[in-house]
């Protein structure tokens, strides 16, 4: 709101991301409109989400996944960040094309969630490549495919979610 109210005089200059566009699509008054208020000056970064699984689940791939929740449903619980927050939206619109029932397990932070989704208390999550790299190089998630169009240049074995056939 603070941004959208500056004087339009190029000494403002706001970092508008997917949290931006999340609270647009959830909330029907806000005191600014993203479209009217801002100017797009540049794109200046895209982060994919990764579709990770715990290791204890004997699946490694997108399919594999669809087709365990699909004679599974309701027993694959996955972590989010938190209600509406990209990943929980990601898993949300995955479970739309796919038709899968899994249960949403909204944490703080997602922190939190790697420690369950290791030790296997929780099976899946969806989060924003950067925070799962790590885990997923070292072994303790299984990452089964990223939300981008192309691979991930730091997971080049890892495919996308429209090669896995989504």
């Amino acid at each position: 709101e603070l941004a959208a109210k500056s004087a339009p005089d190029g000494y403002t200059i706001f970092t508008y991301g997917i949290n931006q566009t999340i609270t647009a699509a959830l909330y029907k008054k806000l005191p600014y409109s993203h479209l009217r208020d801002f100017t797009l000056i540049s794109l200046y970064a895209t982060m994919p989400n990764i579709l990770c699984v715990t290791p204890s689940l004997n699946i490694a791939s997108v399919p594999e996944f669809i087709k365990f929740a699909k004679a599974n449903p309701g027993q694959i619980k996955y972590v989010s960040s938190g209600i509406g927050a990209s990943p929980h939206l990601t898993m949300e619109l995955f479970k739309s094309v796919t038709g899968i029932d899994v249960v949403h397990v909204p944490y703080k932070n997602m922190a939190q969630g790697y420690t369950d989704i290791i030790g296997g208390h929780l099976q899946a999550m969806f989060s924003n490549l950067p925070g799962s790299l790590a885990n997923v190089k070292a072994g303790r998630v299984r990452g089964l495919a990223v939300t981008s169009a192309t691979r991930a240049e730091q997971l080049p074995d890892v495919p996308t979610i429209m090669e896995s056939g989504i």
